[in-house]
């Protein structure tokens, strides 16, 4: 059976990797957001010469 005590405290000790795991986690949700609104600017055209210039047939999903 579990301690509810024990379980807290368990938890507790772990907080500051659990608030640097979220803190770490909205940074990268960020640079993706910005990531997008960047390529969401792009045209067609400019994002064909952007793989094109990376010289790789498939380029990834």
């Amino acid at each position: 059976m579990l301690s509810r005590d024990k379980v807290l405290g368990a938890l507790e000790e772990k907080r500051t990797d659990f608030e640097q795991y979220q803190d770490k986690q909205h940074s990268e949700q960020d640079t993706r957001r910005h990531l997008l609104d960047l390529f969401l600017r792009l045209s067609a055209d400019e994002v064909m010469a952007r793989v094109a210039a990376r010289e790789q047939e498939w380029p990834g999903a």
